[in-house]
């Protein structure tokens, strides 16, 4: 089966990075590098990296606008802490599209919470937490906070007021429909894959889990680059 099969690709060069570098970003990007070229041959697709990026400002607008959002969920953040929202656009440079915007209060080797913003019909793409090493995969808990939301999770498919991102029907395959009001809550365990998705009004929620490593979680697409890369206006 595809993903035994690539999950024992992944352990590999999961020690072969750790072995070659002590640098933990250089670490993920390594390991994240070749995990998307193992799954893209698994799916019998080409893998090109490209050049995917946003700028400096579209990094700024999206921080401003997460910020405002927050703060219209009821949420508290100081003007200093506005440069903190990570702008994640999985390195497939259409954020409006897909991507979010993720505010971190805490990680720890033990636990995170984190808030996240998805601007209006912006999605996050089908992903799982994998183990990495010893450590059994994220066990994760989100909370609707504000907005419109909804998950899609394993199950029969009853898709209705949410929509596959055009073109790219093969790398959302989870079709059942989770709508959550402000107050619900889903637990998600490591390896139980999902997607999110907001509607008209966007949404705010909180993340609370074990110790977060974002750059080794697995995805569906194998053209997605966890890790953003920013790019000044003038180059």
């Amino acid at each position: 089966m595809l993903f035994s099969r690539a999950e024992t690709v992944h352990d590999f060069v999961e020690y072969f990075a750790f072995f070659i570098t002590s640098d933990q970003q250089q670490w993920h990007t390594i390991y994240s590098m070749a995990r998307r070229r193992t799954t893209a041959r698994g799916f019998g697709l080409s893998y090109d990296q490209g050049n995917p990026m946003i700028t400096k400002k579209q990094k700024r607008e999206a921080q401003q606008r997460a910020a405002a959002m927050m703060r219209s969920a009821g949420i508290l953040l100081l003007d200093d802490e506005i440069e903190k929202i990570e702008v994640v656009d999985f390195g497939l440079s259409q954020l409006e599209t897909e991507g979010v915007q993720v505010f971190t209060m805490v990680n720890t080797d033990r636990l995170a919470a984190k808030v996240l913003v998805l601007f209006p019909n912006q999605t996050e793409p089908e992903h799982w937490h994998p183990q990495v090493g010893s450590d059994p995969g994220k066990q994760e808990t989100v909370r609707h906070i504000w907005g419109d939301l909804r998950f899609y999770v394993e199950g029969e498919d009853n898709m209705q007021e949410g929509f596959l991102v055009p073109g790219k029907e093969e790398v959302y395959m989870l079709r059942n429909e989770l709508i959550l009001m402000p107050g619900d809550q889903l637990t998600f365990e490591p390896y139980e894959k999902h997607w999110f998705q907001a509607g008209e009004s966007g949404a705010v929620l909180y993340s609370f889990s074990t110790t977060v490593r974002d750059g080794l979680d697995g995805f569906t697409d194998p053209a997605i680059q966890r890790t953003t890369v920013v790019m000044d206006e003038g180059e």
